[in-house]
């Protein structure tokens, strides 16, 4: 949850504080003062995926002009002009139109592979119970067995990170009133 407010956050307090604007919140993107253009891409088999289109760097963008390409779809994003940034920033409806194309012409699990072998940043957008099925989170571990109370052992996210001097480990979220007293008491003396 936090890395998804930090998003829409960031830039937040920099746009507030130097040229004092307002932000408007944008799913999947950055909060701007203007709407910016969706990084949602649907795809043949209906789901989407969330693909950063990085113009900065010339190299990523040779890679995916390259990757364009294989579906005959690089048209005049491989001509010189746009190796330069300024060209690919005024013509970036453009390209997003293409990308647009070229999604809907291919399946999310294809482009999720082509892109990660591309070193591009792109991943599928799944809904939880898919999450508890993607081979790359299977074979992170990222979902722990977590003993509840009540209920018995349930799968909870684990650490998105991980680090050599350890990770954590998600403990069972606290039952309704469990800390009420702890913390009241806390309050009282302060």
């Amino acid at each position: 949850m936090h890395e998804a407010v930090a998003v829409s956050g960031e830039l937040a307090n920099p746009y507030w504080f130097y040229p004092r604007v307002h932000l408007h919140r944008q799913t999947c993107r950055h909060a701007q003062p203007s709407p910016t253009q969706p990084a949602l891409f649907e795809c043949a088999d209906g789901v989407s995926v969330y693909f950063a289109l990085i113009l900065s760097d010339v190299k990523t963008w040779q890679n995916l002009v390259a990757w364009l390409d294989t579906m005959g779809l690089s048209l005049d994003l491989a001509d010189e002009a746009y190796l330069a940034l300024s060209h690919r920033q005024e013509h970036f409806s453009h390209i997003q139109t293409i990308m647009e194309s070229f999604f809907m012409m291919k399946d999310s699990a294809d482009v999720y592979r082509e892109a990660q072998e591309r070193g591009l940043p792109l991943g599928p957008v799944l809904a939880p119970e898919q999450l508890l099925e993607d081979p790359h989170l299977q074979e992170r571990e990222f979902f722990v067995p977590v003993e509840l109370p009540t209920t018995g052992e349930a799968l909870f996210p684990s650490s998105p990170y991980r680090f050599s001097y350890g990770n954590g480990v998600p403990g069972s979220p606290p039952r309704l009133g469990e800390h009420t007293a702890e913390v009241l008491a806390g309050l009282n003396n302060g």
